[in-house]
């Protein structure tokens, strides 16, 4: 999935590299049928060449453009569809689309309020499907509003933010967990769920093992003074140290209470697109070729991705999940 601001750089598009930037956009959509994208919601950005552009380009690709509060401002309709409903593994998932900004050229549309019209689909959604995941195209200072608003979800992907979600991030207890990989695609969010009873809440376990995993990194750490000996004696004489110590066996003993019942388990992970990332030879070569004809179009010289000495992973789509 794409929380939006995939298929531009900006909310205007200079003349001299429109052609280039629509074929990209294209090409970009057609790289997501690839991959497998389940749905794409529609960004500020993505609306830099039209609503016109961007409905022919719905219409060609097998991805859903999603955004349910982009509305006509004759017929108050929505222009895209404001969800789509998929199963995953045996359950109903549904997505559901969000926009908090328009382009300040776009004419003849409009957006609802996308608090409210968001609250509206998500209690419609609970009675069709298992799971809601909301992708919003919104600012950072925003988030907190959607997960205070829209407690009937249970993970929302952000776009256009500078932050980043880390994996041992405090979350609402219950959800819905919100995760934000930050802007320019250099960052993947990486949700795995797993799911024994329905009717059980769903836990982002992340920080709670996160917790852990630190704690034993530091007994560790502080044991190698003295294998043989229990840390309080190690550090009798060190008050500040024992407080510390005292204060990990606290973190721990809360964590591991936390834990010890949760039935559905949901791990988050913040994977960053660098050259540790193994290139896909098919995949390269189709952004060769697309990089190629989009800088003919713009009059510059070919780049060749797939050329470089050293290993680096292909300019992906910008994902969210």
């Amino acid at each position: 999935m794409d929380a939006g601001d995939a298929l531009f750089e900006s909310s205007a598009l200079p003349d001299y590299k429109k052609k280039a930037s629509l074929y990209k956009a294209r090409k970009m959509l057609e790289a997501y049928q690839t991959l497998g994208y389940a749905a794409v919601n529609i960004g500020q950005y993505d609306l830099a060449a039209g609503t016109k552009f961007l409905r022919e380009l719905a219409d060609s690709s097998a991805v859903p453009l999603v955004c349910a509060n982009l509305v006509d401002d004759q017929t108050n309709e929505p222009l895209f569809n404001p969800y789509v409903v998929v199963e995953q593994n045996g359950f109903r998932v549904g997505i559901l689309g969000l926009l908090s900004r328009l382009p300040s050229h776009l004419p003849g549309v409009q957006l609802k309020d996308m608090i409210l019209t968001g609250k509206d689909l998500i209690h419609q959604l609970q009675a069709e499907t298992d799971l809601i995941v909301v992708l919003a195209n919104v600012d950072s200072r925003k988030n907190r509003d959607l997960q205070e608003q829209f407690e009937g979800a249970n993970y929302i992907f952000v776009s256009r933010g500078s932050l980043r979600s880390q994996p041992g991030q405090k979350q609402p207890e219950g959800g819905p967990y919100l995760y934000s990989s930050s802007i320019q695609g250099k960052y993947l969010s990486e949700v795995h769920l797993e799911i024994a009873d329905l009717d059980s809440p769903i836990v982002d376990v992340t920080s709670y093992e996160t917790t852990l995993k630190n704690v034993k990194d530091r007994f560790e750490n502080l044991q190698k003074k003295d294998p043989g000996k229990p840390l309080e004696e190690i550090y009798a004489n060190k008050p500040n140290v024992l407080r510390l110590i005292s204060n990990y066996r606290q973190q721990k003993e809360i964590a591991e209470k936390a834990l010890a019942h949760v039935v559905n388990r949901s791990r988050f992970k913040l994977v960053p697109l660098n050259r540790k990332i193994k290139d896909d030879p098919t995949m390269l070569a189709y952004i060769d070729r697309v990089l190629a004809r989009a800088d003919s179009l713009t009059g510059k010289p070919p780049v060749q991705v797939s050329r470089r000495k050293t290993p680096r992973p292909a300019p992906s789509p910008k994902p969210t999940r």
